[in-house]
């Protein structure tokens, strides 16, 4: 009894020593640009997400500050390391939702100057200004990673917080925002049998690298413009209308992309139909000239 205690004792600490000792699980953090501010003062947040060791492919979660103390001004995420949003942060009543892929993974940012260092990468910026005097909240609910282990285990991870002291003073400084950067778009339309029954379906890939995008819109033909996500069904499903595809970053510049309307094919019955008008129109004229000839003669 005793000599099988020992042994698994002796087990244990064997395993211990080889891993180093150490756990690993990510963690995902909340870095303010500035712990104090006054009153109107801009400040952002970096949500930053650390595999420790782990090479991690999806990550979901929820930011959350206090409406009652901040105000949003923009979300930034042209940085980020989420290549793939499937939900893109957004913020509603003061939560900002996300959910995104890492398509190979993300194990961290590898430093050039120290070997075997990765750091931490970026996976939004949340800009807020301050409305009042305080201690504002700012918290990171339970968040999930999924590890890049071809089975996507799932990670929970407890959740963080931050909170801001706000003075009294007004101070009225601005975020200073990325340089200005065009977006990319690439756009494309196409039909498919698991995309909407086959309808006509707009596909689109918009990055900046600068501020982020912060919305795609489109136009088709006379219609208005409307902000949409990819993909998107078109409502001219006869493909006779031009296609406008715009981009737009966070610093408001834009990048458009046009699709051409499909040509009418040589018999169609919209053709057919303006041929026989034309025809008909000829013939009537061409009577009214007999007519009006043989009454002069």
């Amino acid at each position: 009894m005793i000599f099988s205690y020992i042994k698994t004792c002796f087990v244990s600490l064997c395993i211990f020593l080889c891993t180093g000792g150490f756990v690993y699980a990510s963690e995902i953090t909340l870095v303010p640009s500035k712990q104090a501010i006054g009153i109107g003062e801009q400040m952002y947040i970096d949500v930053m997400l650390d595999p420790e060791g782990i090479r991690v492919n999806g990550i979901e979660g929820s930011l959350s500050y206090s409406p009652e103390y901040f105000s949003l001004v923009r979300i930034e995420d042209g940085q980020s390391v989420i290549p793939m949003w499937i939900t893109k942060p957004q913020s509603k009543e003061g939560t900002i939702s996300f959910v995104g892929m890492i398509p190979n993974g993300f194990a961290g940012i590898i430093d050039p100057f120290k070997t075997g260092v990765q750091s931490p990468g970026l996976v939004f910026r949340v800009v807020l200004e301050s409305k009042k005097s305080g201690m504002g909240p700012i918290s990171l609910s339970q968040s999930i990673v999924t590890r890049n282990d071809g089975v996507g285990t799932e990670e929970k991870i407890t959740g963080f917080s931050r909170t801001i002291h706000i003075s009294s003073s007004v101070n009225k400084t601005e975020y200073q925002r990325p340089e200005d950067t065009t977006p990319e778009l690439y756009a494309y339309i196409t039909s498919d049998p698991a995309l909407y029954d086959d309808a006509f379906v707009l596909i689109f890939d918009a990055r900046d690298s600068g501020s982020g995008i912060k919305e795609v819109r489109v136009k088709e033909g006379s219609r208005d413009w409307k902000t949409v996500e990819s993909p998107y069904l078109l409502e001219d499903q006869s493909r006779r209308s031009t296609i406008f595809v715009e981009a737009i970053n966070q610093n408001d510049i834009h990048t458009r992309v046009i699709l051409d309307a499909l040509p009418l094919p040589l018999f169609s019955v919209y053709t057919i139909s303006i041929l026989i008008l034309c025809f008909l129109i000829c013939v009537f004229v061409w009577k009214k000239y007999y007519a009006h000839t043989k009454k002069i003669s």
